[in-house]
Order: structure tokens, then sequence, then C-alpha cells
């Protein structure tokens, strides 16, 4: 054997090939292996970060998602009629409020708790014993609200409490949303990734909403059913024939409830098996060359790789604004192009991330939080001297615009609105939307070139009619107005006293008020205000003066108008104008009314028991006119004192009427049948034309004081033309204001029936009003037994 070896040696030439050959494939071997290991581990990390930045897109739109329900759950638990209902135990009205409230925002979850747990009703009909997850009461208990994501009969719910007050903490209300399939696709969409929602069980089938295909979901299903948690190889689950890179995020309160998101790894490592296979090509024809051309490949060949592994970095770091060396080479040239192309990508898949993050999506503008920043940046680099505008403007008939013309006229309007804010320019340095109905409009200005006239104007202008799909849609603005550097230098600031601003022109009905000092004082007054009033008539706080009417022809005691007054021991006397609008914007105007009608006619049936055949007038207002409860507190009450209907009047103001008409006639007409007489107060300061005024189920007409007091050649001209019309009509005719015998006498010889006013008596408590009429009787020589005059 060895002879034969000695006598057929190798050739030099083939040993030389066969050593370069050997060098090349060695020296290709460690490179290609050095490339491929590098861009294996950098696509690895390219898809770990993607997975990563998934995650925090999928926790954002959860707490998008969270955001959304607590203002839906707010604006139930604020609805007036929902929290009587809830304060007065209605369950089927509760749950007709939830199904309602819950089909228009797509709840999947709708309950109503006491505040100690016990259920009140439910949207789904159930009514079991208790709220079923007391570790969210407690949350909420001490914290105000809470969220989480619990699990319902299996199903997991991104569940939200809010508290009801009526005016009190009287119950909470929860509503959810479904973490089911469609949000998951929605999920997958927004972040690339498939998306799963899991409810591990150690018994049965446990339940999963699922974007992954068919195969790789049964897989996951088996998995679940079995070890909790996943058994994962490092950040690697292995579903059937495929793995998949994947991130869970525990969910529920008692961490049974699971995100999985995960991508593929077959699909991340598509890049890689294509630079595979040229890097093999490359190989495979480097082999074929000479030494030279090997070494110079070779030489060649790091430059790229160094090149990808350097821009694998710092994409690995966040930096996506350097782009990938280009290369020579075709095969090259394609992997950079592949990098370019990811790093885009991801770029803008996070900057639409941000501005989603920053801007509102029905009309792209600012939001609030992205408002403050623009704001204490123009604040922070504003120069010496320089004087900015922060106005904060409201849609005041913006609920009307969505119960009447539907949502998508609402947001028509809404996005209009932005339209012609963006398109104002110069001076307005930006403008955004605070929240449901509320923009801001910062200004680069001062006070001689921006007085209010001018901003008026561009309230004006920008609230002029807007023609949407065919409807022309009118609207006013009220504003409010805060000035930089004189109401404060920071951002935070600024908004709040635009914000009080704008609670003063409310207060005024008024276009635009701009923020005074003393706005922050009257405003903690008027939330005193607000807090006190529930309370206040158990308290003992409020009580009734009555002020006598008389007939004008002969002078008889008819009846007595009921007026509330408030002496509290802290905030002081109030007066009637002052808590009757807080109580009716707050909502406590109905409680008010009742006790006012309890009081009535608890010492009108002392009085008709005491042989006086008298009547008491009860004020109502707008707000009562829209109670539907308001003709069952009516009977009821006057079922508790056993006072006849006819005994009581019920007055209501001419602008009371003007704000809803239909429903105003509606309950006057209910009110008529059950025999209560109806008056229309303040006759003359309003706005009730005289085709609706002859519709009206009424039988009295108050002239107010106004026209009466001072009675000169203008007021008589009124003044008589108001006893002539209400005759006309078959009314009886009331002046206020008597102040004297001399307007007394006149009012007398004008025909006018029933006579008020300080001439004739101030408004005076029960006790003290016993002894006038004791007195009067006395000089008159008998009680007085007379039954109100007049017409209908």
């Amino acid at each position: 054997m060895r002879d034969q070896r000695d006598q057929n040696p190798p050739r030099f030439r083939t040993r030389l090939i066969l050593l370069l050959v050997g060098l090349l494939v060695a020296a290709l071997g460690v490179t290609t292996a050095a490339v491929l290991t590098t861009s294996a581990a950098s696509i690895e990390e390219q898809a770990r970060e993607e997975l990563a930045v998934g995650g925090r897109v999928f926790q954002s739109l959860v707490a998008a998602r969270e955001e959304q329900l607590l203002d839906n759950a707010e604006l139930l638990a604020d609805d007036f009629g929902f929290r009587e209902a809830v304060a007065s135990g209605d369950a089927p009205t509760i749950a007709s409020a939830l199904r309602n409230h819950g089909g228009r925002i797509g709840a999947d979850a709708a309950m109503v708790a006491s505040v100690d747990g016990d259920m009140i009703a439910d949207a789904e009909g159930e009514r079991n014993a208790r709220f079923p997850f007391p570790e969210l009461l407690e949350r909420a208990e001490s914290d105000g609200k809470a969220a989480a994501i619990v699990v319902l009969e299996n199903r997991p719910v991104q569940l939200v409490l809010v508290p009801v007050r009526a005016p009190q903490h009287v119950a909470w209300t929860a509503l959810g949303f479904e973490l089911d399939a469609p949000l998951a696709r929605h999920l997958a969409n927004v972040t690339g990734l498939e998306v799963s929602f899991a409810v591990a069980a150690h018994d049965g089938a446990p339940y999963l909403a699922s974007t992954l295909p068919q195969g790789a979901r049964q897989a996951l299903t088996d998995a679940l059913t079995g070890t909790w948690p996943l058994a994962m190889q490092g950040d690697v689950l292995p579903l059937g024939s495929s793995d998949w890179f994947t991130l869970t995020q525990d969910l529920g309160v008692e961490n049974n409830v699971t995100a999985i998101l995960q991508g593929s790894v077959a699909a991340a490592m598509a890049p890689y098996q294509e630079l595979r296979n040229q890097l093999l090509a490359i190989a495979g024809a480097a082999l074929l060359a000479t030494l030279l051309a090997g070494t110079l490949f070779a030489r060649r060949l790091t430059r790229p790789v160094n090149a990808l592994a350097d821009a694998a970095a710092r994409m690995a770091a966040g930096d996506y604004s350097t782009a990938v060396a280009r290369q020579r080479d075709a095969e090259f040239r394609q992997v950079a192009d592949a990098f370019d192309g990811m790093q885009s990508a991801i770029a803008q898949r996070e900057s639409q991330i941000l501005h989603q993050a920053r801007h509102d999506p029905v009309t792209g503008l600012p939001n609030r939080g992205h408002a403050l920043d623009l704001l204490q940046d123009r604040t922070n680099g504003a120069a010496t001297g320089q004087e900015l505008l922060v106005v904060v403007f409201r849609i005041a008939d913006f609920r009307s615009i969505n119960d009447q013309l539907g949502q998508s006229i609402g947001d028509a309007v809404l996005q209009e609105m932005a339209r012609r804010i963006e398109t104002v320019g110069d001076p307005v340095l930006f403008g955004s939307r605070l929240g449901n109905r509320e923009f801001l409009l910062t200004i680069d200005g001062d006070t001689r070139s921006w007085d209010e006239e001018r901003l008026r104007g561009l309230l004006r202008t920008l609230g002029a009619p807007m023609h949407l799909r065919g409807v022309q849609v009118q609207m006013s603005l009220q504003g409010g107005l805060a000035r930089f550097p004189e109401h404060g230098t920071d951002a935070a600031t600024l908004l709040r006293c635009a914000e009080l601003g704008l609670t003063r022109a409310r207060g005024a009905d008024t276009a635009l008020a701009s923020y005074q000092p003393g706005d922050d004082e009257a405003h903690r007054r008027r939330l005193a205000l607000i807090a006190a009033l529930p309370g206040a008539a158990e308290a003992g706080h409020l009580h009734a003066l009555f002020q006598p009417q008389i007939a004008l022809d002969d002078g008889r005691l008819l009846g007595l108008e009921a007026l509330m007054r408030w002496e509290d021991p802290t905030l002081g006397r109030v007066p009637p104008d002052e808590f009757i609008p807080l109580a009716e914007q707050s909502g406590h105007v109905g409680t008010l009314t009742r006790w006012m009608l309890d009081q009535a006619l608890d010492q009108c049936a002392q009085w008709r028991r005491a042989g006086r055949d008298l009547h008491v007038s009860v004020n109502l207002s707008a707000r009562d006119l829209g109670d539907p409860g308001l003709l069952h507190a009516v009977v009821q009450s006057l079922a508790t004192h056993a006072v006849p209907a006819a005994a009581l009047v019920l007055e209501v103001t001419e602008t009371t009427l003007t704000h809803d008409p239909a429903t105003a006639e509606s309950t006057l007409g209910g009110l008529r049948e059950l025999g209560v007489q109806l008056a229309i107060d303040d006759f003359g300061t309003g706005y009730a034309f005289l085709g609706q005024l002859k519709r009206l189920p009424v039988h009295e007409l108050k002239i107010d004081r106004e026209f009466v007091m001072e009675l000169n050649d203008a007021d008589i001209a009124i003044v008589r033309s108001s006893i002539e019309l209400g005759h006309r009509l078959g009314l009886r005719v009331v002046a206020e204001g008597v102040e004297n015998a001399e307007i007394q006498q006149a009012l007398r010889g004008f025909g006018c029936d029933i006579g008020q006013g300080y001439g004739i008596a101030r408004p005076m408590a029960a006790e003290a009003l016993n002894t006038w009429m004791a007195e009067r009787d006395e000089n008159a020589g008998q009680p007085a037994r007379e039954q109100r005059g007049g017409r209908r």
C-alpha cells in the first residue's frame, strides 16, 4: 500500500488547489457563519423589539379603552334621570337605562350595585345577591372609581366602576367591554402581532379569543387546558408545528386573565433564510475562483456584514434615522434595503402611536394633555412683555344637536369646528379639543389689540351656522378668557382661569367672560352651596315663608304664595336667586320642589282645618316640568295632607315654558287633569307668544312686579293690556309688587282680580301669618272663608 502511494503521490498543483480551496472554504465558512449568526441574532432581536413595541401599544390601547369606558360610565352616572332612578331604587328603570346606554356604546356588561355591594340592577336582567367583584369595590371606595379586567361568566371583561351621586353617594355603576375576538383582531391590525385573550382553566374548557391560525389556536387551547403558566422555551412558545415569539401580560384581578401577544418565528426568520441562501450561493461561486479572488472576496465580505450588524445594533437602541450604508453587491444591497424598510416601518408605526396619544381622534386637534404641553412651551419661551390670550369655549347646545340630529352630525360639527379653528391663522397660535364640547384657543396678542369685543367677534365667526349633509346646524358659543402673564404664568393655571371665565359666562348667560380674581372664591362658594343643598332640608336650614294674596274688589284673603328661604350656619343667608339656579344645574331642584310642596300643603291643611278656605301657590322650574315623577309627587303630597287639588296653585314662568314647549304643555295638561290650578308667573318678561298662551291649560296670569311697583304711564299701558288679555282668555289676573294703597286702588280700577305685594303684607313665617290673619279677622269682624275668584 505504501509503495502504491509512493508511486502515485498527489500532484503539487492538486495539493495546492486543495490547500487553497480548503483555506477558502475555511475562510468562507467562518465568514458565512459569522454573518448568519449575527444576522439571525439581529433579526431575532428585532422581532423581540417589535414584540415589546407591540406590548406597549397594546397597553396604551387598553388604557385608552379604559378611559373611554370611564367617560361613558361617568356620563351615565351624571344623567339626572338615571340618578333619580337609582336614588329611588327603581330597578326596572335602572335596568332599562343600563340596556339603552350599554347598547349605544356597545358595552357587554352593565350593572348597578349599592354602596354595600348588593346588586340593584343588571342589564342582562339577572339580579345576583352581591356584586361579583368585591376587590373592585374596595378599590373604588378607596380611589373614588376603579377599573380592572375581570372574569364574568368565564369571559374576560374590561370593567369600570364609578359612583352614582344623587347627590350623595348612593350606588356604584359598572360598565364593561368583553375582551373578545373582534377586539383581538383590531389590536392585531394596530400592533402587527397575533393577539389572544385567555382565561386559563384547571378543569373544564378555557376561554380563548385569538387571531392565531386555526392549528396554532387549537394548540394554544390545549396548552391552556393543561398546566399554567404556559411552558415556553425562553420567550418562544411551540404551538403544533410552529414556534412563536410570545409575550404574556396578566390582566385580571387574580392574574387568571392573560393577554398573549405573538409573532411567528418563521415569519421573523424569513429574511434570515433568504440571506443564508444568498451567502451559500456566494460561497459556491467563490470555490471556483482563484485564491486571490477568494481572498479579496473574503475581505470584502466582512465590510457589509459589519455594516448590517451596526445597523441592527442602532435599530435595537431605537435609532431609526440613520440609513444602512449602501452596498455594491446586489445581494447585500437587497439585505440593506430590507433593513432600511424594516427600520422605516417601525419608525412610522411609533410615530403614528405617538400622534394618536397626543391628538383627538375625531377632530385631529391636540388633546388636553398635548395642549397643556404646547401652552407650557409657549409660556416658557415667551419674551419679556409678551402677552398670550387663552380662550376656552364650548358649544352650548351641543348636547341637543347630538340628541336631535344624531351622533354622526355631532361629530361632523366637531370636525367643522376644528377646520374653522385651523383656518383662523395668525394670531391664533394653536387650537385644541379639551373635552366633549370644549375647545381651546391660544392667541398671541396684547390687551390693546385683543379686547373682549374682538374675541366675541371671533366666537361669532366660529359659531356661524354650519351646512352639514343637507342640514343647517345653528349653535351658540360661550367662552372664558385668561391672559398671560396677568392671570398666570404656567399652562395649568391659565387653563383653570379660562375655565373659570367660562363658568362666569355660563352663569351670566353671555357669550364671553374674562377671569376675575374673585372667581376662585365664587367657584368655591358655588361648590360649597351645591354640596350643602342635598342635606339643607333635613338639617332644618330651609324654611318656608308665605305672602298673602287678596281680592282687590273687597279685600278678601284668597290665598298665599309659598316662598323658600335658606339660612346656612356656615354659608349664611343664601338668597333664592343664588341657590335656585345652582339647584337646577346640579339636579337638586326636584328635591327642593318636593320639600316645598310638602311644607306648603301641610300648612294649607292646618289653615283649612282651622276654617280658612285658602289656596297655596308653589313655583315650578323648567326641570320640574321635564321631571316624569312630578305628577306622582303632586298626587302623593295632596293625598298625604288631605288637601283638595283645587287648593294648590302651581306657578311657571314664561321663560320656563320656552325650554321645551311640547313637554311643558304635556305636563301642565296632566296637572290640570288632577284639578290643580296653574298660573303663568312674571308675565310680560319672557318670550311666550299669544298662540302658545291660548293653548296652555292655565287658570291665572301673574303680572310681573316690574310693571306694577311704579305704575308710570308706560307701565299702566302694559298692565291694562295684560289684564284685558287675561280676561279675554278667561283667566284671572294677579298683580305682584303692590307696594301701597294708591297702586292697589289703581289696579282695582283697571279690573285686576288679585293683588300681592309689600303694600298688603310681607312674606311671613306661618306663626307670624297666623297672628296677622287673626288681627285682620278681628278688624273685619269675621274669619275669611272665601273661594278664589276668577275665570277658568
